[in-house]
C-alpha cells in the first residue's frame, strides 16, 4: 500500500468509525482519558494500515485496540487511582447516541453482570455487532460470545422476575401443553 492508498483508506476509515470508538470508549467509562484512547487507536489504525486492509473487518479490529487502549488505561488508573469524568467536556446527554449508550448502562447496572457479559451486550445491544464481531474484539470464541450473552439474559430475567425460554419450555412441559 503506497502512501496516497494509504491516506484515502485511513480516511475513509476515520470517517466511518470516528465517533461510534470515542462512544465505546467513553462508555467503557474512561472519562477524558477515552480521546487518548481514541487517539492511539486511530493511530495505530495508521501505522497498520497495511495489516488491517487485509483483515477483513476493519470496524472488529478498530473495537478490539480500542478495548485494549482501553483495558491499559484501566490498569493504569487502578495503580495511579485517577478521578473520572462521566462525560466529556461539551457532549452533552441529548446526543441521542450518548443518551442511548448512557441509558443502556444505566438499566444494566443493577443485574450484577460480569465485564465479559456487560461488555457482551454493550457491543450487541449499543452497537449492533453479531457474535463473530464481539469474539473478534473481546478475544473470544462465538461459542463464548453466545454463553456470556446468555448468563446475562438469565441474570436479568432472574432479577426483573421474568421466565426464560427454557424455563417456560421446562414449565409448559410439567403443565402438559407442550
Amino acid at each position: 500500500m503506497d502512501d496516497e492508498d494509504r491516506n484515502v483508506w485511513f480516511t475513509a476509515v476515520y470517517e466511518a468509525h470516528q465517533h461510534e470508538i470515542l462512544g465505546y470508549l467513553y462508555g467503557l467509562r474512561l472519562g477524558r482519558s477515552a480521546e487518548d484512547a481514541w487517539q492511539e487507536t486511530f493511530l495505530e489504525a495508521w501505522e497498520q494500515a497495511h495489516v488491517i486492509s487485509a483483515f477483513g473487518n476493519v470496524r472488529a479490529w478498530l473495537f478490539k485496540v480500542a478495548r485494549r487502549r482501553a483495558i491499559d488505561e484501566l490498569r493504569r488508573r487502578k495503580r495511579h487511582a485517577e478521578p473520572r469524568w462521566p462525560l466529556p467536556i461539551g457532549v452533552s446527554v441529548s446526543d441521542a447516541k450518548v443518551r442511548h449508550e448512557l441509558e443502556f448502562l444505566h438499566r444494566v447496572a443493577d443485574y450484577n453482570l460480569t465485564s465479559k457479559e456487560l461488555e457482551v451486550l454493550y457491543l450487541q445491544h449499543v452497537y449492533n455487532f453479531s457474535d463473530a464481531e464481539i469474539a473478534t474484539v473481546i478475544g473470544k470464541s462465538s461459542d463464548s460470545v453466545r454463553k456470556y450473552r446468555e448468563k446475562a439474559h438469565k441474570k436479568i430475567a432472574a432479577a426483573e422476575g421474568l421466565e426464560t425460554g427454557a424455563a417456560r419450555r421446562r414449565r409448559l412441559a410439567r403443565e402438559g401443553a407442550v
